[in-house]
């Protein structure tokens, strides 16, 4: 029996997300955050100097005031990596797939910034799962994820990238142009709530205050070259946005974790290439 109930399951495979309430008891909430921020602050002195910015100001956000750090490490960030190993979360997201996962490096995130509406991907082979955690009570005016329910798959998915290529905003990103033209769907969500969401759905963030999360996705284990070929791309896309930050420190596949006591699917990402 999986974690999710029937009403949940049914609700992510029509809307494309689901909000799983308590996730996380406050204990292991505090411990998970304490792997995000120490490594965050440690890697970038500038996140404790960073303004925090006020919501609904409506003025221009320049869309790129965003730290990330990959957080396999099991020295320094034992939590993270249980959590994409062996837990209940690695659990729902194959219930939700209906196949065994690979995973997709977890990161810690600073933001202080919005983020226009989009897809994290729009490869049709691809079969995967986003989890989002927050450290702090988020609402709309927090900048808070928001979905338009449904937009990750079929005609409607389709239609939504022309209307962002229609409605792009020349010069800066605006968030009051964002917030007038996409009418998300906003859930509430704070430090022990566990958003997962499928990365065709269409989101964003708009206004919003500094604020701290942890990501990871998992990728069913793909069947053919087609899924293989979009697995790979996904699973490698952080590599490719040219972060600056320690990379010995902060290896996205740390040689630790995938070494000889490495969880029995790091085998399967040995087959597909991307260890």
């Amino acid at each position: 029996m999986g974690l999710l109930d029937s009403e949940q399951t049914a609700f992510f495979d029509s809307f494309g997300f689901v909000v799983v309430r308590g996730f996380f008891t406050p204990e292991q909430s505090g411990r998970l955050f304490r792997e995000v921020v120490e490594s965050l602050t440690g890697q970038y002195p500038q996140v404790c100097r960073e303004p925090e910015p006020a919501a609904r100001t409506g003025a221009p956000v320049d869309g790129v005031t965003s730290y990330f750090l990959p957080l396999m490490n099991p020295v320094t960030t034992p939590v993270s990596c249980a959590l994409v190993n062996a837990s209940p979360l690695r659990d729902i997201a194959e219930q939700l797939l209906g196949a065994d996962a690979l995973v997709k490096p977890p990161k810690g995130t600073y933001l202080s910034n919005a983020s226009p509406w989009h897809q994290d991907t729009a490869e049709p082979h691809l079969r995967a799962v986003k989890c989002v955690v927050y450290r702090d009570e988020l609402c709309a005016a927090d900048g808070t994820l928001q979905f338009l329910p449904g937009s990750h798959r079929g005609d409607l998915a389709e239609r939504l990238a022309g209307y962002r290529e229609e409605m792009a905003v020349d010069g800066e990103f605006h968030e009051l142009g964002e917030e007038r033209r996409w009418p998300g769907f906003v859930p509430s969500l704070g430090p022990r709530d566990v958003v997962v969401f499928d990365p065709h759905i269409w989101h964003g963030s708009v206004h919003g205050r500094a604020r701290f999360s942890w990501t990871t996705s998992f990728v069913a284990v793909p069947e053919g070259p087609e899924e293989r070929a979009a697995a790979r791309r996904y699973i490698a896309q952080f590599l490719g946005q040219d972060f600056v930050y320690d990379q010995e420190t902060y290896p996205y596949y740390d040689p630790r974790w995938s070494g000889r006591d490495a969880p029995s699917f790091a085998g399967r990402m040995r087959e597909l290439g991307v260890l």
